[in-house]
């Protein structure tokens, strides 16, 4: 029996599973976070003086999923150091 669970915890297919899982909870439940810039811009409106106008613009910050930001999907953070290193063996990671 406890070779059956080493076969399972190892597999290829258990990885992708929980692969997926996470994937797609992830894009369901994140939110899309922006920073506002603000800057000044010279703008030459009258020849004689110069004039700084003040720009703001919404920057993308990052993705907030479960209090932390992320660029891009993390992937899953949880692995074993055993069963990672025997998946990157496999050539899975």
């Amino acid at each position: 029996m406890n070779k059956l669970k080493n076969i399972w915890k190892y597999s290829k297919l258990r990885f992708y599973i929980k692969n997926a899982k996470f994937n797609l909870i992830f894009w369901l439940t994140c939110k899309k976070q922006y920073k506002s810039i603000t800057f000044y811009k010279n703008s030459m409106l009258p020849i004689d003086s110069v004039f700084k106008e003040q720009v703001n613009k919404k920057r993308f910050e990052g993705y907030l999923f479960k209090g932390k930001i992320y660029l891009d999907n993390p992937g899953l953070t949880n692995i074993e150091n055993d069963t990672w290193a025997e998946l990157n063996k496999k050539g899975v990671i």
